[in-house]
């Protein structure tokens, strides 16, 4: 168990640090979904793991994968607040460092750009 627990928090800090470089997400999605299968949702390590796997999904145009674990994440209290502002606003600059996200015309017509109010 404090073998999944060390390789699971290695996991976040790696994939957090692909994402603010603005490198490529695939390696960050290998590195989480390597650990997903230990990752329990509703707890704050799982929902943090998971999270962070929405951001690389969604920074690698797999937003209806992202959408899905969202909702999945949406009985989570420990990040049920990042969830909700991720699904209401998408990803901001603090949350998903990509050039992309700072363009506010990179959101028109992806899944953000819908009423999203019937998922909650």
């Amino acid at each position: 168990k404090k073998k999944h627990r060390a390789k699971t928090k290695k996991a976040i800090t790696t994939a957090k640090s692909i994402l603010a470089s603005g490198r490529p997400p695939q390696r960050a999605i290998q590195t989480l979904q390597e650990v997903r299968p230990y990752l329990q949702s509703n707890t704050r390590l799982g929902g943090t793991a998971l999270f962070q796997l929405v951001l690389a999904l969604y920074s690698n145009d797999d937003q209806e994968e992202a959408l899905l674990l969202c909702r999945e994440l949406r009985q989570n209290r420990h990040v049920r607040g990042q969830v909700v502002k991720f699904m209401e606003e998408g990803p901001s600059s603090s949350l998903l460092e990509c050039e992309n996200a700072k363009s506010s015309s990179f959101w028109k017509g992806t899944i953000f750009d819908r009423d999203l109010s019937s998922w909650w």
